[in-house]
């Protein structure tokens, strides 16, 4: 009985302690910092990438992504954007709950009859043939998130976009 009041509270308060944690100065201008918690990880822009693959890599049971860009060119099947992808497929290979919301980014004039811009298209297109739970925002929405949460403990939140320049070149 007391695990499980434990478990429901720390699921309570991983939302708040996430949010303290982005707005402390000592998280958001922190240039070399990582830390690793069970709850809680502040990375460095350069140690995104191979910390999002050891996390994906990792999960026992749920990956959710809410992701604004997921460049990936689908010719350069060596990129480390398409090694996350195809990490997200063996994931849902193995038996885990991948979910994934893209964002469309429809014109802001305020004619939604207009077709999403294509920045996002080829990640749906693998990620659903591979037959993982890929959605796009909706029309009144306006994704820009980049988060990944892993067995609804461990939440990967940032300015990361999945793009070859997010990876190596951007200061994120």
């Amino acid at each position: 009985m007391m695990i499980n009041s434990f478990t429901h509270i720390k699921k309570r308060l991983l939302p708040l302690i996430l949010l303290l944690c982005l707005f402390t100065p000592h998280f958001c201008y922190a240039q070399d910092l990582i830390t690793d918690t069970p709850t809680v990880s502040a990375i460095n822009g350069r140690d995104y990438y191979p910390a999002a693959i050891a996390a994906l890599k990792d999960a026992k049971s749920s990956i959710h992504l809410v992701m604004y860009l997921v460049s990936v060119n689908p010719y350069h099947k060596d990129s480390k954007v398409y090694t996350l992808i195809n990490e997200l497929i063996a994931a849902k290979e193995r038996g885990l709950e991948v979910k994934v919301i893209l964002d469309q980014n429809i014109n802001f004039s305020g004619d939604y009859s207009q077709s999403p811009e294509e920045k996002n298209a080829w990640c749906f297109k693998i990620l659903k043939e591979a037959g993982v739970d890929v959605k796009y925002d909706t029309h009144k929405t306006y994704t820009h998130t980049k988060a990944v949460v892993i067995d609804k403990e461990r939440v990967i939140l940032g300015s990361s976009n999945w793009s070859e320049k997010a990876f190596s070149q951007n200061m994120e």
